[in-house]
């Protein structure tokens, strides 16, 4: 069973302590965390740290629930962006063929093109994670 798991933690003895618990997890149910495949990402005043602590691969950049997030040292608004954007574009054209009013248009733009937008929004919790 594949299972993804987002935490955030504010220190290093808080990351130790969540390994722990999963680790109490791990010997219960017999799963095992992947340290290999796991990502982490330090934030915030920790975001110039360059020590890579508990075998975690220590990532700049990160994509969660389908969302970029960076240290700010790369631009993630392209990633999250074109492709949104992309695909907006391809459904405004499979529409652009009917004899639509303006109404009709507007009506489309905000049921298939709002979904698509809203979803890469950015959210004050961000912000102050240093997210951004």
């Amino acid at each position: 069973m594949l299972t993804m798991l987002t935490n955030f933690v504010k220190t290093e003895r808080s990351l130790c302590h969540l390994l722990r618990i999963v680790q109490k997890y791990e010997q219960g149910s017999g799963a095992k965390l992947n340290t290999a495949k796991s990502e982490a990402m330090w934030l915030g005043r920790w975001r110039a740290n360059g020590a890579s602590p508990f075998g975690l691969k220590w990532v700049k950049k990160l994509r969660i629930l389908g969302v970029y997030f960076s240290k700010g040292l790369f631009d993630v608004d392209t990633d999250n962006w074109k492709p949104k954007l992309d695909k907006l574009k391809q459904v405004l054209g499979l529409w652009s063929q009917r004899d639509l009013s303006f109404l009709g248009l507007c009506m489309i733009l905000k049921c298939l093109g709002g979904k698509l937008i809203l979803a890469c929004c950015q959210d004050p919790l961000s912000a102050k994670l240093g997210l951004r």
